[in-house]
This record gives structure tokens, sequence and C-alpha cells, in this order.
């Protein structure tokens, strides 16, 4: 067995906090790698991961502290499904005040249910076909279980701002237009 992947359990840090290999970013220059802030200017921050198995359950970001300009919220709809007495996908990405709708697609009831500090919600058990959402209104990580079936897991990330990407099975991200400026890059998972 290969073990877990690098975002497959839970995990948050700058760069290269993990205890994986410096390669874990292997576009981002020298620099990042002392978890020191990157310079950004205004394009597409994208890269790829490297070192493991697992790359699809990361959510790469940056943190700019108060650098980042406030935008107004988001209103997106995102949707986790409940298929096969599990959440997919494992792990979503969002902006405040976006919503997620949790599709029940198995024969079973499920039970979705949250007591994050950012969300705490309990949508009640409801069968096949229906479904329940919540619309996520403070950044923070979202840890999301259903009550009928304590196997199931998925984590939420919402951000207030859209500088973030869910990386690809292999690795490969790419986040939204970023203002310049100097800023951590951070990976991580649940």
């Amino acid at each position: 067995s290969q073990g877990p992947g690098i975002c497959s359990s839970p995990v948050t840090g700058m760069l290269p906090a993990l205890s994986l290999s410096a390669a874990l970013f292997a576009a981002l220059p020298a620099s990042a790698q002392k978890n020191e802030a990157v310079p950004v200017a205004a394009s597409v921050v994208k890269g790829r991961l490297t070192g493991g198995h697992g790359l699809e359950d990361c959510v790469v970001w940056i943190d700019g502290g108060e650098a980042l300009p406030p935008l107004p919220a988001a209103s997106a709809l995102r949707t986790v499904n409940q298929i096969h007495k599990d959440f997919s996908p494992k792990t979503s990405a969002i902006r405040a005040g976006d919503r997620v709708e949790f599709d029940n697609l198995d024969d079973v009831f499920h039970n979705v249910f949250s007591y994050s500090k950012a969300e705490r919600f309990d949508l009640g058990r409801y069968p096949k076909g229906e479904s329940k959402s919540v619309t996520f209104e403070k950044k923070g990580l979202i840890d999301v279980h259903c009550e009928v079936h304590d196997h199931m897991r998925s984590y939420i990330h919402v951000f207030d701002h859209p500088y973030y990407a869910i990386a690809a099975a292999a690795g490969s991200y790419a986040s939204p237009n970023a203002p310049s400026g100097n800023y951590t890059p951070v990976v991580g998972s649940g």
C-alpha cells in the first residue's frame, strides 16, 4: 500500500512546512521554499505540486494577510454528491457567500452535518433523489460528516478571496488573477 496521499489527510501549512519535500511546489521560486512571500505581478498563480499521490485533494491558495483587497461576497452554487456512501468531491474550495448543494445519489438515507467553527449545520436525514443546501458566509475550513455513515468525510475551504485552486490528480493548479503584491503560497486539505 502507498499510504495516504499528500493532501488526503488533514494538513494545512505554509510551504514547505509540510514534512514532504521542498519540491512540493515545483514551480515556485526559492524564496517560497523559505516561507517568504513571493512577488506576484497580477497574473495567474499556477504551478505543479509534486512528491506523491492524492494531489487532487490539495487546495492551493495565496495568503497576503491584510494585503489582499476585500471583495464582495460571491453567490455561486457548488455541488457535493453523496454516492457509494462517500462524498464526491472529498475536497472543495469556495468563496464566502457560495451555496453548496448536497445531493443524495445513494439508495440509503444520509444526514450531512458540520460542527466547524466557521459554519455549524445539520441537514437532517434525507433519501435518494433529494438534496439540501447550505450557504457559507464565513471563511474557514468546514469539516463535513454524515451522521448515518461515520466513515463519510468531506472538507470545504471557504475563502474571502478568489485566489485559490484545487490541484488536478497530476498536481497542476492555476488560480485567477491576483493583484500585484507579495504573498505566501499555502497548500492544504482538510
